[in-house]
């Protein structure tokens, strides 16, 4: 689960970034950012614990 949890670290690091963005289109991209860190984390979790995605 090691990766998972560097997968959540970096979406909350592009959520960091989004906080502190300076223009809304940069805010945009890194809440893009932190979603796809986010849907890979949940992708990985559900591969390895052998669960079909809904």
């Amino acid at each position: 689960m090691q990766k998972a949890c560097l997968y959540e670290t970096r979406a909350e690091d592009a959520e960091r970034l989004a906080r502190i963005a300076q223009t809304d289109e940069e805010r945009l991209a890194y809440l893009q950012i932190a979603a796809v860190w986010r849907e890979i984390s949940r992708t990985r979790r559900q591969l390895l614990e052998g669960k079909p995605e809904h």
